[in-house]
């Protein structure tokens, strides 16, 4: 137990110097900047959006649950997973601490995005919640807090964010009922957005001359719900259905430009952005188990207003869970 305690402040402890080691970042190239408060995408795509608007309960999961008592759990924990969408593959490590009803976690999350170059920390999440069982239905209260990275990079259609950019607040809750062979599940999600600053330099040849471009933004806020039901026709397959909903209402950013060559020279704009939309769909998947790892493909079929994901009817989403200890 004493080296599981261990391990864990140390992966704490890295995640927050690599948090405060990347606060500030520099931008020295101005085209396809503001694309980054323009897309959707860096609030559709984030990866603790797809934890609650996608989630879905394991067989290992089920069974865990099914056998826990809340009343004496306690003690330290590490979870790892896989989770790939259409435009990422995120690995995360999640070490966590459970005492009875209430469990505590702090998500670590690598990004190997896929149709660009970098690789990248995303934004990092500390949670708690609250659990109650009643025999066959399990509910899980949560509110999670994330911090950016700020780990923006230059792509081929412009910036790339991993993350949204902002300290988010996300309030979800996660109602289980599992009868053997069928259950049902839901989730309802609420994230609020807090003020974001990104700084941009602009320099110039063969002159000491510069630009600073100062961005406040704020990301539109995000509502989802999601409902499903599941049978188990074997012992290990599970076969998943449901639907989904979530909105995310307007952004807005102001940016202030200063010119070293003249200091009371200032640009100032307010602008109102276009991350809002709408989204729904209906999903299929399945779910099976490989010893401890729980495995997950689920494939949607998205109907969205004000935003086109790609060029295919179907997306896919795939998952692999594993509790460590």
């Amino acid at each position: 137990m004493t080296k599981k305690v261990i391990f864990t402040i140390i992966i704490s402890l890295l995640a927050i110097c690599n948090y405060f080691a990347q606060q500030s970042t520099v931008y020295r190239m101005p085209y396809g900047y503001e694309t980054s408060f323009d897309n959707q995408s860096s609030v559709l795509y984030n990866q603790y959006t797809y934890d609650n608007y996608f989630f879905s309960p394991g067989i290992n999961y089920l069974n865990k649950i099914d056998e826990i008592d809340l009343e004496n759990n306690q003690g330290f924990g590490i979870n790892t997973d896989i989770l790939i969408n259409s435009r990422s593959l995120f690995f995360r490590l999640t070490p966590s601490w459970h005492y009875e009803n209430l469990d505590f976690s702090l998500t670590l999350p690598y990004d190997f995005t896929i149709f660009n170059t970098f690789n990248k920390f995303g934004d990092i999440q500390i949670k708690a919640s609250y659990n109650l069982k009643k025999s066959k239905s399990y509910n899980t209260t949560s509110l999670s807090f994330t911090f950016p990275t700020h780990n923006d990079e230059h792509g081929f259609f412009g910036i790339y964010s991993n993350g949204t950019g902002s300290n988010d607040f996300i309030l979800s809750n996660n109602y289980i009922y599992n009868n053997n062979t069928y259950g049902f599940y839901g989730t309802a999600m609420i994230r609020h957005s807090m003020l974001g600053k990104k700084s941009m330099t602009i320099n110039y040849e063969n002159t000491d001359e510069f630009e600073i471009w100062n961005y406040r933004f704020q990301n539109g806020n995000l509502f989802a719900l999601q409902l499903n039901a599941y049978i188990a026709p074997l012992k290990k397959l599970h076969i998943h259905f449901g639907v989904g909903a979530m909105y995310n209402t307007r952004n807005s950013y102001s940016k202030v430009i200063s010119y070293t060559w003249k200091e009371d020279l200032l640009k100032f704009d307010n602008i109102k952005g276009s991350q809002n939309f709408f989204y729904s769909d209906l999903r299929l998947g399945v779910m099976t188990k490989i010893k401890k790892v729980d495995i997950t493909v689920f494939v949607t079929s998205p109907n969205v207003n004000n935003y086109s994901i790609n060029s295919y009817s179907l997306d896919l989403i795939i998952k692999a869970s594993w509790q460590i200890f």
